[in-house]
């Protein structure tokens, strides 16, 4: 059953772990009980305060671009920076994310690191006394990345880019031959590697080096190559046979290899300590018996013993849990096949008594024949990987009460299998059917949309996926009482990293109330069109007569000395002209109404030019002209726009400012995949009480 939301609130209340909730600058709007007990601050010091001014000013940078990458969908990782303390010392957190498009929020879990960044410098500092570096080639990026004393070995400088492959030509003669041929089995059946090898730096020096390396998997395939890379060259050096060394010579060389072999059992003793106190469990186990030969303290300690003697001599399969035997016999089968096992998740037990995760890795150790003699395997506790995971899982539930509460419901498609989709309780009880009542696939939608709107619907997805166009359509489905349901469908497709669509995110709103709203109002528009057709004509017939009869009057009765009468006869041939003119109007209202717009191409440089001449009257009368620039095409009714241009030059003639020359000035510009026009004049204004009167009707 799914968590209710006030579990799903104590569950974020009582994580061991700090948990918040970020807006989209890095504000601070809900924060946990473990906040105070990592960092000192109270809840209340942080809240509605941002995390920037607590980021180390070195990790500040990136941390705002990780923040961007999460609302831009880019990041994947975790991101791991220096937090400022209350007692102003810095802790090294590990920020988990994700980004709520609908609530515009992040959710974040933290994790303490600050012991494991200090093992990795630990462990740098010992690899850089031994005269080891390390190194890693992404065989799919083709990147190499290399350490510092990797560079130092080969006589480089650190900051020289060193292109992929580049490496390969330092190696002398068939030493090239066999790091390429070591590198290759690798990538092709997962075999590691150990050689002695020789080099020629920058400089031309010659030097023996030891090459370490092994795959790593991803998926069960090999993404890429790391290891290590060590300077031997004394080592080898010290090779030398008796036959060619003096008796003094041989004084001074047995001296020094002492200097050495105490170098090296310090170096031992430094390895050792770094294996003893791995953050990983390591246990080597023979083939054969299936006995547990070696392991370290860190082992010993995870799994509850008290010290090694309780393990070494121990069956492998009585470490493991009930749970996992089978699967684990299953792993030491696939060991002695193939002398590998990658990344299996099993349950070991131990002396505990709750099992822990742990993610298995093999590595078989040969002899010089190229037969197993042991095998070297890691265990990595990713107990609390799994619990992140259970978590994340509930705040997907939360996610989900979220979502349907902020529209009718949701949908999730799988499109490497499309015909599997999720579709939301809220999604289905919007066509009238419980969440059991309708299968999670595609086909159920596509049965029960209108077919011409689903054609619209798919044409949309197909503009979505190829051409990045949003998906954003309105289209009917039928209700389970046989109604019609408006809804409005968006959506979002979420892609891999070659760009392949793999997933499909999208919401439904109802809206059929207001569709119906719109039809009403169209049929309204439509009678207000009939209306203004039948009027316009029935108003011709009488405005006629009043013509004629004025006309008769002022041939029968007026005399040319009568000023006063025929000042009287020009307001009313003045007023039966505006009449007609309005008459005309309310006719090519009607008309529109009824016909529709007659859409064309329409250049609107040569329609100023054409008003232009059309007005050349007034405007000369006036001293006004007319400018205009950056104008284009666009689609529309030629007669209709040009209209509504020429009504406002007019209106800028008829309102102008008495003391100046009239200046009209008409431009366009795009927004919103539309043309805005601007048609400006230095007239005498309107005045701010009647900007929203001018637009009205009457």
């Amino acid at each position: 059953m799914p968590l209710s939301l006030k579990n799903k609130v104590a569950f974020f209340e009582l994580s061991s772990n700090p948990c918040c909730i970020l807006d989209t600058d890095g504000k601070f709007l809900e924060l946990n009980a473990s906040w105070e007990k990592l960092t000192g601050f109270r809840i209340e010091e942080l809240k509605d305060q941002s995390a920037v001014p607590h980021i180390h000013k070195e990790d500040t940078k990136p941390f705002l671009l990780f923040l961007t990458q999460l609302q831009e969908g880019l990041s994947q990782q975790p991101f791991k920076g220096r937090f400022h303390k209350k007692n102003d010392e810095y802790i090294h957190l590990e920020w988990n994310a994700s980004y709520c498009h609908s609530t515009e929020h992040i959710y974040v879990n933290l994790r303490d690191v600050s012991s494991e960044i200090n093992n990795e410098r630990l462990l740098s500092y010992a690899c850089e006394i031994a005269k080891i570096g390390s190194w890693i080639v992404d065989v799919q990026e083709k990147k190499s990345t290399l350490s510092p004393e990797v560079y130092h070995i080969m006589g480089l400088d650190p900051n020289q880019d060193l292109a992929f492959g580049e490496g390969k030509k330092f190696f002398i003669g068939k030493h090239q031959d066999t790091v390429e041929r070591c590198m290759q089995r690798a990538i092709e059946y997962g075999e590691p590697w150990d050689e002695e090898l020789q080099i020629q730096t920058s400089q031309g020096q010659r030097k023996w080096v030891r090459s370490v390396g092994r795959p790593v998997y991803r998926h069960n395939e090999v993404v890429a190559l790391q290891g290590v890379f060590q300077d031997i060259n004394e080592q080898v050096a010290g090779r030398l046979t008796k036959k060619e060394i003096s008796k003094d010579y041989l004084q001074e060389l047995e001296k020094e290899i002492e200097t050495k072999n105490k170098e090296l059992e310090q170096s031992h003793a430094k390895y050792l300590a770094l294996y003893e106190n791995s953050p990983e469990m390591q246990v080597s186990v023979d083939p054969n018996t299936g006995l547990i030969l070696s392991c370290n303290k860190t082992l010993v300690k995870k799994l509850g013993y008290s010290s090694k003697e309780y393990v070494i001599g121990k069956p492998i399969l009585s470490v493991y849990s009930q749970e996992s035997v089978e699967d684990a016999k299953a792993c030491l089968a696939q060991f002695k096949k193939h002398g590998f096992v990658k990344s299996q998740e099993l349950k070991v037990l131990g002396n505990l008594e709750e099992p822990l995760d742990v993610l298995l890795n093999v590595n078989a150790i040969k002899d010089q024949n190229g037969n197993i003699v042991s095998s070297q395997s890691v265990w990595t506790d990713i107990t609390e990987r799994n619990a992140m995971l259970k978590r994340l899982k509930n705040k997907r539930l939360l996610l989900d009460v979220m979502t349907e509460l902020n529209t009718d419901g949701w949908w999730d498609w799988d499109l490497t299998q499309p015909e599997n989709e999720y579709m939301s309780p809220g999604f289905k009880k919007l066509f009238g059917y419980e969440d059991h009542e309708v299968p999670n696939q595609s086909s159920w939608w596509q049965e029960h949309i209108f077919p011409e709107d689903k054609q619209l619907a798919i044409q949309a997805f197909e503009d979505h996926v190829e051409h990045g166009k949003p998906y954003h359509v309105n289209v009917r489905y039928r209700h389970k009482n046989g109604s019609t349901i408006w809804v409005l469908c968006r959506g979002y497709a979420i892609r891999d990293e070659k760009g392949t669509p793999i997933r499909m995110l999208g919401t439904h709103t109802d809206i059929t109330t207001l569709k119906n709203l719109q039809i009403e109002l169209e049929k309204s528009n439509r009678e207000l069109s009939q209306f203004a057709y039948v009027a316009s004509h029935d108003l011709r017939a009488p405005l006629r007569h009043i013509a004629s009869y004025s006309e008769f009057i002022k041939e029968k009765f007026w005399k040319n000395d009568d000023q006063e009468s025929l000042q009287w006869f020009k307001y009313i041939d003045s007023g039966i002209t505006h009449m007609r003119a309005l008459i005309d109007s309310l006719l090519s209202f009607s008309r529109v109404g009824r016909e529709g717009l007659n859409k064309t191409n329409v250049d609107m440089v040569k329609a100023c030019e054409k008003l232009d001449r059309i007005l050349n009257a007034p405007l000369n009368e006036c001293g006004g002209e007319i400018e205009w620039e950056n104008l284009c095409q666009v689609q529309a009714d030629e007669m209709i726009i040009t209209r509504v241009l020429q009504n406002l030059i007019e209106n800028s003639i008829k309102f102008r400012c008495p003391d100046r020359p009239l200046k009209i000035h008409i431009r366009c510009e795009e927004a919103d995949r539309q043309w805005k026009f601007f048609i400006r004049d230095n007239g005498i204004g309107i005045q701010k009480e009647f900007h929203e009167k001018i637009f009205d009707l009457f």
